[in-house]
């Protein structure tokens, strides 16, 4: 499936936390090129492993036995759908960028607390082509 771009008005909140709940869902929302000016306790890690997987950082102040993680963990078997928006960057040449959908996610593996690292599967993976333009992003 063809990644979807859409242009995603973000409130306050969503742009600090980068997670946001949609009724029972929830939506990661990542810049991979993070502002130079940033901390670097929110400079995450975030990028596509391969075609099928995602590596992304929670939160800093999440672990992994807490409220953040075990949803991570199990959002399947609670009903939870993740679904996974990212950008370039926030800002280019003093405009947002619009967010691309790169649809659902499911929860492979996770480590670490302060951030956690997560390992998502892409529901549907991206195509080559959409793999190497957006590595070369990240």
């Amino acid at each position: 499936m063809a990644a979807l771009s859409y242009s995603v008005y973000l409130s306050h909140h969503i742009k600090k936390e980068g997670v946001a709940q949609a009724g029972e869902d929830y939506v990661l929302f990542v810049n991979l090129h993070k502002n130079e000016s940033i901390e670097d306790q929110l400079n995450y890690q975030d990028y596509f492993i391969d075609k099928n997987h995602f590596h992304w950082q929670s939160q800093s102040i999440a672990t992994a036995h807490g409220k953040a993680g075990e949803l991570y963990r199990h959002h399947q078997e609670r009903g939870i759908k993740v679904h996974l928006f990212i950008r370039k960057a926030e800002k280019e040449q003093g405009r947002s960028l619009p967010f691309t959908y790169f649809g659902e996610l499911i929860h492979k593996s996770s480590h670490g607390s302060k951030p956690i690292n997560v390992e998502w599967i892409l529901k549907e993976p991206l195509t080559a082509e959409e793999f190497i333009s957006w590595k070369k992003l990240s």
